[in-house]
């Protein structure tokens, strides 16, 4: 657990090497992002919190967040709905974040490709990954290729 603001965080922390922060809504797609934990930890230290805050609590718990867990720049892996509250909220900025890997289907491509055009300057790479296969594996070894394309 780490204190990220006025809360507590819980998480869970596997792996070894650079950090990765996985961000998603509890419950969706549990199977596929139990994949890509499994396949980030691999190659890099990977970092679930249980549940991240909403709207404008957002972005001031992510910096709390890191701050507790004494990091400084991190990868990002995320939902649609996560993807969208980091470009939302100002934090694709080099000094928080090196890439944003966002994995999304197709009824939410829409909304994150209009929050990253609403970014006057996004200054990190901004990626994202089709979930409309029907191969969670394959989704998870794509999203590991792709942190590993961004020093």
């Amino acid at each position: 657990m780490v204190r990220a603001g006025n809360s507590v965080t819980a998480y869970v922390r596997t792996g070894k090497g650079e950090p990765v922060l996985i961000l998603r809504r509890p419950g969706y797609a549990e199977p596929l992002w139990a994949l890509v934990l499994d396949q980030v930890a691999t190659s890099y230290r990977a970092i679930l919190p249980e549940k991240a805050p909403e709207g404008a609590e957002f972005a001031p718990w992510f910096r709390s967040f890191l701050d507790g867990l004494g990091l400084g720049i991190v990868r990002v892996v995320a939902d649609a709905h996560y993807g969208v509250r980091c470009a939302e909220s100002g934090l694709l900025d080099p000094e928080l974040l090196t890439v944003l890997v966002v994995l999304s289907d197709a009824a939410e491509y829409d909304a994150i490709t209009r929050s990253l055009a609403r970014e006057s300057v996004v200054r990190v790479p901004a990626i994202i990954v089709s979930t409309d296969t029907n191969d969670p594996q394959e989704i998870a070894l794509l999203t590991v290729r792709q942190l590993q394309s961004r020093p």
